[in-house]
C-alpha cells in the first residue's frame, strides 16, 4: 500500500523539511526585526521580496521543464547557501540594516521564483505514476507543517542566537537538500518539454494548459483568495498583533505553534486518507476556508494570549483542510511534461495577492490598528469557500479538461 514511500522519496522529504524549517527560522527573524522598525517597513520588505518571486515564477517553471528540475534545483540551492553566507557577513558591517534587509529580500525572492516550481513537485519523481496523488498529499502536508513550524522555531532561535545566528541556521539547513540533489538519482524523470523551443513559448504553453482546465481555474482562484488572506495573517499579522497588545515575543511563537497544532491534526488526517485511498475525492475545500475565516475573526477580538491561541488553532485547522486537498489534486492533474509550469502558476496564484496585501496590511495596521485590519482579511478567506461551494467537481478531477 505504501509503494510511494521509496528511499529516495523519504530522503527528499526529510532534507526539504529541514531546509524549510531553516527558512522559517530566518523568515521569522527578518520579519520580527522589520516590525521592530515599523509595520510599513515589514509590509514593504515582504512586497520587495514578492516582486522578483512573482516575476520569475513562470520562467522558473519553464526552466524546470526544459532544463530538468534536478539540474535547476542544484544551481539555485548552491546560490541560496552563498546568499546566506553573504547575508551573515553584511550584518557585521556598517551598512544600514534596512539596506541589507531590502537587498536580501530581492535576492531571496528571485531565487525562490526560479527554484520553487521545481522544488514543490520534485518528490513526484521518486514514486510510481499511479501513487503520485498519495505521495504528494503526504509531501504537501509535511511541507505545510514545516513551513508553519518554522516561525515557531524562529521565535525561539531569535531569542537564543539573535538575527545573525538565525541566518547561519538557515544556511546550514540546506546541507541535506544538496546531498539528495547531487547524490541520489530520481527513479523517474519527466520528459522534457518539446514543441516550442523558446522560453516564452514554454511559459505560454503552460499558462494555456491551465486555462483550458476548468477545475484547475477554480482551484487556483480559490488558492489565491486563501493565500492572500491567511498567509499575511500568519506571516505579518500575528507579529503585529503581538506588538499591538505589547505581549512578549514568545507569544508570537506560541500563536504560530497553535496554528501549527491545528494544521498538523488536519494534515495528518487528510494525508492518511489519501494514503489509504490514492484516488479519493477531495473534501474540505468548502469548509476549510470558512473555518479559517472564523479563526481570523476570533483572533481580531482576542483579549488575551490564551484566547488568541485557540483562535489560531481554528485558523490552522481550516487552512490545512483546504491546502492539504488542493495540492495533491493539482499535482496529480498536471501533465507530466508541464509539472514545473503548473507548479509555477499555482505559486503565482499565491504570491500575486501578497504583493498587494502585505504592504497594505502594514500601512493599515499603522493607521487603523491591527485588529481592524485583520478583520478585513477574513472576507476573502470566506469567499474562497463560497466559490468552491458553487463549483461542481467531476467524478475524476484528472479527466476535467473543459
Amino acid at each position: 500500500m505504501l509503494r510511494w514511500c521509496t528511499p529516495g522519496y523519504v530522503a527528499w522529504i526529510v532534507a526539504s523539511t529541514v531546509s524549510a524549517l531553516g527558512g522559517g527560522v530566518l523568515t521569522f527573524a527578518l520579519v520580527w526585526t522589520a516590525t521592530g522598525i515599523s509595520g510599513t517597513l515589514a509590509g514593504t520588505l515582504s512586497a520587495v521580496s514578492l516582486v522578483p518571486t512573482t516575476a520569475l515564477l513562470l520562467i522558473g517553471g519553464a526552466l524546470g521543464d526544459s532544463l530538468g528540475q534536478r539540474r535547476l534545483l542544484q544551481i539555485t540551492t548552491v546560490v541560496q547557501v552563498l546568499q546566506g553566507i553573504a547575508l551573515w557577513i553584511l550584518l557585521h558591517t556598517s551598512i544600514p540594516l534596512v539596506a541589507v534587509l531590502i537587498g536580501n529580500a530581492i535576492v531571496a525572492g528571485a531565487l525562490q521564483g526560479l527554484g520553487s516550481p521545481s522544488s514543490v513537485v520534485y518528490a513526484r519523481q521518486f514514486v510510481p505514476v499511479d501513487d503520485v496523488k498519495a505521495a504528494m498529499a503526504v509531501a504537501s502536508a509535511v511541507g505545510s507543517i514545516t513551513r508553519m513550524a518554522g516561525p515557531s522555531l524562529g521565535a525561539l532561535a531569535l531569542a537564543a542566537v539573535g538575527l545573525s545566528g538565525s541566518v547561519l541556521v538557515n544556511a546550514v539547513s540546506f546541507a541535506g537538500v544538496l546531498f539528495v540533489l547531487f547524490a541520489i538519482t530520481p527513479a523517474t524523470t519527466p520528459a522534457k518539454s518539446v514543441g516550442r523551443t523558446s522560453l516564452r513559448g514554454h511559459v505560454v504553453e503552460g499558462a494555456a494548459s491551465v486555462w483550458r482546465h476548468r477545475t484547475a481555474r477554480v482551484m487556483l482562484l480559490s488558492t489565491g483568495l486563501v493565500a492572500g488572506s491567511l498567509l499575511p495573517v500568519v506571516g505579518l499579522g500575528i507579529p503585529l498583533l503581538v506588538r499591538s497588545h505589547q505581549w512578549p515575543t514568545t507569544v508570537a511563537g506560541l500563536l504560530e505553534g497553535c496554528w501549527l497544532a491545528g494544521s498538523l491534526v488536519v494534515s495528518l488526517i487528510v494525508s492518511a486518507r489519501y494514503a489509504r485511498q490514492p484516488h479519493a475525492r477531495a473534501s474540505g475545500l468548502v469548509s476549510g476556508p470558512l473555518l479559517a475565516a472564523l479563526g481570523v475573526v476570533a483572533i481580531t477580538g482576542a483579549p488575551n494570549p490564551a484566547f488568541a491561541s485557540v483562535a489560531c488553532v481554528v485558523m490552522g485547522m481550516g487552512t490545512s483542510l483546504f491546502t492539504a486537498n488542493v495540492a495533491p489534486v493539482l499535482t496529480a492533474t498536471a501533465p507530466p511534461e508541464l509539472q514545473s509550469r503548473w507548479s509555477a502558476i499555482t505559486a503565482l496564484s499565491q504570491f500575486l495577492p501578497l504583493i498587494v496585501v502585505n504592504p497594505v496590511l502594514g500601512i493599515a495596521a499603522d493607521h487603523l490598528g491591527t485588529p481592524v485590519t485583520l478583520l478585513g482579511l477574513a472576507v476573502p478567506a470566506a469567499a474562497a469557500g463560497v466559490l468552491q461551494a458553487h463549483h461542481r467537481f467531476p467524478d475524476s478531477v484528472e479527466q476535467d479538461p473543459s
